[in-house]
């Protein structure tokens, strides 16, 4: 039998695009952190097959390498032909300062405040929407930022920095869009079936008020007509499965293949070889979006409603959330339900109404959800991180200091927060703490704007301004990029007299925490010191209606209001300083200096009075005093 000889030039129009043991030996060496090896593996592999796939293996092990900008270039030339080439893309962009190059890889063409269609429904959706986000965000763009933050938010709803960015352009719908439904976004009036959801969102003061302890309370009216087991079209297209999809579908989802349920194309087989995805890690559980039912028995439990019934959850009162240990295994699939999710999902939930309230400065609101926590999820890093900051914004500086010092002893690897630790013992005078803090995270965390905040402070407190703005100017640089390094350089910047510069940092500082109070106090006290007292009174009311229960900030509007005339509205607002606070001295005082100048000397001299009794050996109330008895006669008493 003779063999037949292959014609020349046969293998050559064969073209292999794909080689899955290649693929999988540059994931393992990328995987263990071989990133010199996946180098060199990817580069020769993309040569030989020129696939997206390749392309992108290599941009990584390129970017894992340490080299950010041949990554660019790389997948520059190659182009974006796929959600992930081109998030990956955008996000190098990103990296590497390319705004435009970011900006026009994101949006979609032909709506450009949209995201591209080609992140629909693929892994990168939520990530896209949060670079995207983050990109409006530094574009001084606010309301198109919190839009995708939201967004974000509904698909993929225990992403934190999402909860906490959107928190902080405040945080309209969150609640409900925690649990999966984009209410702000995406009504369209006339357009509704009965099988859909109408959401109104109301005022949103809180997700934790409750009247009983531990029970959670949505801030939204969710007016529900569905039928069991409905999946939206939206939702089936997604390759994020909602709950009710994953309970009510009898797929079941394995490592390397998903089979999602369709009621128009009743179903379909993703194979994904060789290649481990979000949703294929996840292989026990849901997706990250997987919570998108507000009526979740584990999250917010509810009596059964008649269909059609229209539920007010504002004013329901839900039962109290039991605990997973009482909870009886037998009553659910373990394939189709994830407890430790839902715990996990739960906490978030609980952290996003702190974190809301801390946004609007309401700290009692704060501090009486942080004390319904349970002991277990009170003693979690991001628990103690908000206690902390909680306390430092309502000036307990003693108390959020040990609070703090709790978190780093705990968590010793955890640096979010410390900077704000840095501030508490920068009050409290405490230089030995704050130097041994500053030595171990410049060993440790060099590359991070925490670690040159916590420095930059001890050396404000040393009164060595040049070096404290220098380490200030450093934590700018750095990522994550904050609005909090930016106002300690503006701080020290007024204090050198470089006021030009210090108005700089505070601006820069409002792009990245739009809703901070800090900024406009700094702009209102550079304005005040140029004299220009129109401008301080608009940013010093600014910052007051941001924080308005802030007491020194309250002194700072009324002096204000004082040199542009309006003695009688800086007494009412210290009057309502003092009724929060009867014994602040800081407000009592101002009090008293502004009836002083007022020529009312009688009434200055009540409130020195009451001064002297609360705080004996302060100087400055027994000067005005003196002042006060010789301006009344009394010149025994005035010496």
């Amino acid at each position: 039998m003779s063999a037949k000889v292959a014609e020349p030039g046969a293998s050559e129009s064969v073209s292999i695009k794909h080689s899955a043991m290649t693929e999988s030996i540059i994931e393992r060496c990328l995987h263990h952190f071989e990133y010199s090896d996946a180098v060199t593996l990817a580069e020769v592999y993309y040569d030989q097959v020129k696939s997206d796939s390749a392309c992108l293996l290599f941009a990584r092990a390129l970017y894992l390498n340490g080299n950010p900008l041949q990554a660019y270039e790389q997948l520059e030339k190659h182009g974006a032909h796929t959600a992930e080439t081109r998030y990956f893309l955008a996000k190098v962009a990103f990296d590497l300062k390319k705004v435009t190059v970011t900006e026009k890889l994101l949006k979609n063409p032909s709506s450009p405040h949209e995201l591209h269609p080609i992140f629909k429904g693929t892994d990168q959706e939520p990530f896209a929407h949060s670079l995207f986000a983050t990109l409006m965000k530094e574009n001084c763009k606010y309301p198109q930022a919190a839009r995708h933050y939201h967004k974000s938010i509904v698909i993929a709803p225990i992403l934190w920095s999402n909860v906490k960015n959107f928190c902080d352009l405040g945080g309209k719908g969150i609640n409900p869009a925690l649990h999966g439904y984009d209410i702000v976004h995406d009504q369209k009036p006339g357009n509704a079936s009965t099988e859909e959801i109408f959401c109104s969102t109301i005022d949103e003061p809180s997700l934790l008020d409750s009247k009983k302890e531990g029970s959670f309370k949505s801030p939204s009216r969710l007016m529900t007509k569905r039928r069991a087991g409905r999946i939206s079209q939206t939702d089936a297209n997604s390759r994020y499965l909602t709950r009710n999809r994953t309970r009510n579908s009898s797929s079941k989802r394995t490592g390397m293949t998903r089979l999602i349920t369709d009621k128009t194309d009743k179903s379909k087989l993703l194979i994904e070889d060789n290649k481990l995805t979000m949703m294929n890690l996840r292989r026990h559980g849901p997706p990250l979006s997987s919570v998108n039912n507000p009526v979740a028995p584990l999250i917010i439990k509810k009596e059964e409603e008649s269909e059609g019934e229209q539920m007010d959850v504002e004013n329901h009162e839900p039962r109290e959330r039991r605990p997973l240990a009482e909870i009886n295994p037998e009553t659910a699939n373990p394939e189709q339900y994830d407890y430790i999710y839902e715990e996990i999902f739960g906490y978030i939930v609980e952290m996003t109404g702190i974190q809301l309230h801390l946004s609007k400065y309401k700290f009692e609101d704060a501090m009486e959800a942080l004390n319904k926590l349970s002991t277990g999820h009170s003693l979690l890093p991001l628990s103690l991180e908000l206690l902390g900051r909680v306390l430092f914004e309502k000036a307990e500086f003693e108390r959020s200091s040990n609070t703090f010092a709790e978190l780093h002893k705990r968590y010793p690897h955890r640096i979010e927060g410390l900077e704000i630790y840095s501030s508490c013992l920068w009050q409290l005078q405490n230089a030995t703490k704050l130097a041994a803090l500053s030595k171990e995270l410049t060993e440790k965390f060099r590359h991070r704007p925490e670690t040159w905040c916590v420095t930059g402070n001890l050396y404000s407190l040393e009164k060595q301004c040049a070096v404290a703005i220098e380490c200030f100017d450093k934590a700018t640089k750095l990522t994550p990029k904050m609005g909090y390094p930016y106002c300690l350089l503006g701080n020290e910047l007024i204090e050198v007299g470089h006021h030009d510069r210090a108005m700089k940092a505070f601006h820069q500082a409002l792009i990245y925490s739009p809703q901070d109070f800090r900024p406009h106090l700094g702009l209102g006290i550079i304005e005040q010191r140029r004299s220009q007292l129109d401008k301080a009174l608009t940013h010093m009311r600014e910052a007051v209606a941001r924080n308005p229960s802030n007491i020194i900030l309250q002194c700072h509007l009324a002096v204000v209001e004082q040199a542009n005339g309006n003695e009688k509205d800086a007494i009412e607002i210290l009057n309502k300083a003092i009724t929060g606070d009867p014994n602040n001295v800081a407000a009592r005082f101002h009090k008293a200096r502004i009836l002083f100048d007022s020529k009312k000397f009688e009434e200055a001299k009540v409130e020195l009075l009451k001064l002297k009794e609360m705080s004996p050996n302060e100087s400055h109330i027994f000067f005005l005093l003196g002042r006060v008895y010789r301006k009344l006669g009394d010149q025994h008493k005035a010496l």
